[in-house]
């Protein structure tokens, strides 16, 4: 499906992220085989959720679940939303630094959140119950945080990092098995199995103009 990242782009620039309020469309995708659909509903006015304090919303996810999606705000906040025009339902309070990037499993087990530094790997389904359809918030676990170890930064002589939205693989077929990022001129993977068992120092490195390859292990 090369044109799903097209029409996700564009979905993005339509559905900006209200620095009072929870967007004001309702954006839907369908996947059915090689063939995509989008529907954008306007929601009434009544359903909107105003919040007596700026939240900073700066980046949305949706998963499987109908009507369910998460945000990141410019706080390090990220909630977890049964449905546009409710309160959420899990607060994960983050660590301070601005969540520039949000991405879900499609069961809507894992959520990535893509710092400029670093990538949070959050659990959304504990014990059986979503974070997106009750609070989670008393049961939550340590987030999984993924960056590049000093030592490989001194190596391709990486002065800063600077992540882009972090994503799982894409694969209709089967289950996510990937986390994707990028910083610069390089390009991270760390598999999702292995961080899932603690291993987030175990990472691939792509060197985009040199196309050198580091393999990083314990």
């Amino acid at each position: 499906m090369q044109a799903l990242p097209i029409i996700l782009a564009l979905l993005q620039q339509i559905q900006e992220i209200s620095s009072l309020s929870i967007p004001e469309l309702e954006i839907r995708i369908r996947l059915s085989q090689s063939k995509f659909f989008f529907f954008i509903f306007p929601l009434k006015e009544n359903n909107r959720k105003i919040y007596a304090q700026v939240p900073q919303f700066s980046c949305i996810a949706t998963n499987s679940i109908e009507n369910a999606f998460a945000t990141g705000s410019e706080k390090g906040e990220i909630r977890l939303y049964k449905e546009v025009g409710q309160n959420a339902k899990t607060l994960f309070p983050g660590l301070g630094d601005p969540i520039i990037g949000l991405d879900s499993t499609m069961d809507a087990q894992w959520l990535l959140a893509t710092t400029k530094t670093y990538i949070m790997l959050i659990q959304t389904i504990i014990d059986g119950k979503s974070g997106y359809k009750q609070s989670i918030s008393k049961d939550r676990r340590t987030p999984f945080k993924l960056t590049i170890l000093p030592q490989d930064m001194k190596r391709y002589r990486i002065r800063e990092l600077n992540f882009q939205p972090a994503k799982f693989n894409d694969n209709e077929n089967t289950s996510e098995r990937f986390i994707i990022a990028s910083t610069g001129e390089f390009l991270v993977t760390w598999s999702l199995k292995h961080v899932l068992r603690g291993h987030v120092d175990r990472y691939e490195v792509f060197l985009f103009l040199l196309r050198e390859r580091l393999i990083v292990v314990d």
